[in-house]
């Protein structure tokens, strides 16, 4: 089947990750366009590490700041954030950092 036979509900699309990146730069934050709120896949450099979760500071969808918050590692994350605070700039020393979202997800730094 292809891709332009498939039906997906709006349910399905604003629930499930349909599109997503990767963060490579967190120098001045990180969000996308039009407040589209996403999650985060985060994987450690070193297979070795026996890091479970790290704290990112993050705005989600319904607060106005900033704070820490724990995110597991190895795994899709249920938080709906708006934006990654450029705090977090040294994770990617360590870490892979991903997005996912439901809708078309454009980071507002690639325009």
């Amino acid at each position: 089947m292809s891709k332009n036979n498939n039906y997906v509900t709006e349910q399905m699309f604003s629930s499930r990750i349909t599109c997503h990146g990767r963060i490579t730069d967190l120098s001045k934050g990180f969000r996308l366009l039009n407040d589209q709120p996403f999650s985060l896949y985060i994987r450690p450099k070193s297979a070795t590490t026996t890091v479970v979760d790290v704290l990112v500071n993050v705005k989600l969808y319904k607060e106005d700041s900033f704070s820490p918050m724990p995110v597991s590692i190895y795994n899709w994350n249920e938080l709906m954030a708006l934006e990654l605070d450029a705090s977090n700039a040294n994770l990617l020393e360590q870490f892979e950092i991903y997005w996912g979202a439901g809708n078309t997800g454009i980071p507002a730094n690639i325009q």
